[in-house]
């Protein structure tokens, strides 16, 4: 959220972030990389691509320093 750069607003649970500048070809192209994942029910490859889409994306076990483990 940092990179949003947020600005307060006169309720504290609400704030106010700028749009990030995205290229609409590539996010589209990292849609379909997620969409194909979804489709080969690939849980590596969907990380990936959303590690891509959301480069801050951590999976559960990325944020609680476990090793991923996929089935």
């Amino acid at each position: 959220m940092n990179e949003e750069g947020l600005q307060k607003t006169s309720n504290d649970l609400i704030f106010i972030g700028r749009q990030i500048e995205i290229d609409s070809e590539t996010f589209i192209s990292q849609l379909r990389d997620l969409r194909d994942a979804a489709n080969k029910n690939d849980i590596d490859l969907a990380i990936k691509a959303l590690h891509s889409i959301v480069p801050t994306f951590m999976t559960p076990d990325e944020f609680n320093g476990k090793p991923l483990v996929t089935v």
